[in-house]
């Protein structure tokens, strides 16, 4: 909300002269020589520019090459300014941009809005690989998906009132169990993940906190925790905070999560985990001094790992 936080918004990107954005661009593809171009094949900065291609000839192994070879944008079709917009665009939403809209902003068709999203997503989980537990955490679970569509017409028995969030009336394969860890005091780590049931994480959840953390819970399958861990529970049917033991924290990002399970109308069950490293990003990416740093962080990635998507219609996987 503070003025010093809102140095950069997407439209700045439309806006950019040619050559800011060439060197902006040239600066998140090849970031560890802080835009000189290298060759993607043998790391060499020994290269001869063809001025007609806008590619460059390595001089040591002869590969050709261009400023998107390499990064998750290689093939492309889209120009680097809405590249770029796209990236500042997607990252920028609260809780998430449905394709169907990210669409219509960028300019592009729904497919190609379906696949860039969800090759941002990856740059998402990519970016916050390297987070790490290092102070008491919140642990809970949710699960999302597999209720039964109602009947049309109900008589009898089928008249009686159900609550569909019992296990009963679940869709036993199309249920998801997200499990999430995060601190107690800051946005600084979130680590969730899709597991069949909360205690199939138990042991995830052990070798991610550090030993000396605390881990907070409510009454479920958690009691494995205690054998390596300090273990504070709390019983959610008689208060949801006693003190300092609550979970509190944990259960605003599954708020988020069914926030963004809206936005999206249908998520499939196949890409579910992606949608999940969404929303850890969103939730974490608040750390950051400016909105500027918020979209470099990101930006800074596409040249660092291979998405599973890849191609132009991405029908092939990651090698």
């Amino acid at each position: 909300m503070a003025s010093a936080y809102r140095n950069f918004a997407p439209v700045d990107i439309m806006t950019m002269p040619k050559k800011q954005l060439k060197k902006l661009w040239l600066r998140f593809a090849f970031p560890l020589t802080d835009g000189k171009p290298y060759c993607p094949k043998c790391g060499s900065l020994r290269c001869t520019k063809i001025k007609t291609r806008k590619q460059y000839n390595c001089t040591d192994c002869g590969r050709r090459y261009s400023n998107t070879s390499g990064t998750i944008f290689a093939y492309r079709k889209l120009t680097i300014r809405k590249i770029l917009f796209a990236v500042a665009k997607f990252q920028s939403q609260q809780f998430g941009l449905s394709a169907g809209d990210f669409a219509e902003e960028v300019g592009i068709s729904y497919r190609t809005a379906w696949v860039l999203a969800h090759k941002l997503r990856q740059l998402m989980a990519f970016a916050r690989r390297n987070d790490k537990i290092t102070e008491d955490v919140a642990v809970d679970g949710a699960y999302f998906g597999g209720v039964f569509r109602r009947q049309n017409i109900r008589k009898g028995k089928d008249a009686q009132k159900k609550d569909r969030r019992l296990k009963r009336y679940r869709d036993e394969k199309r249920k998801k169990c997200v499990v999430a860890i995060k601190h107690r005091s800051s946005n600084t780590a979130i680590l969730a993940k899709e597991f069949e049931s909360e205690s199939a994480a138990v042991r995830w959840v052990q070798s991610k906190v550090p030993m000396n953390a605390t881990v907070y819970t409510d009454q479920g399958p958690w009691n494995d925790i205690g054998i390596t861990h300090e273990h504070r529970t709390i019983n959610h049917r008689y208060a949801f905070k006693l003190g300092d033991c609550d979970t509190n924290t944990v259960e605003s990002f599954f708020s988020s999560l069914r926030r963004q399970e809206k936005i999206h109308a249908c998520i499939s069950r196949n890409y579910f985990q992606a949608y999940v490293d969404e929303q850890v990003w969103r939730r974490s990416a608040c750390i950051y001094a400016t909105s500027f740093d918020r979209f470099s962080k990101l930006a800074e990635c596409i040249g660092g790992f291979v998405p599973d998507m890849r191609g132009y219609w991405q029908h092939g996987g990651a090698a």
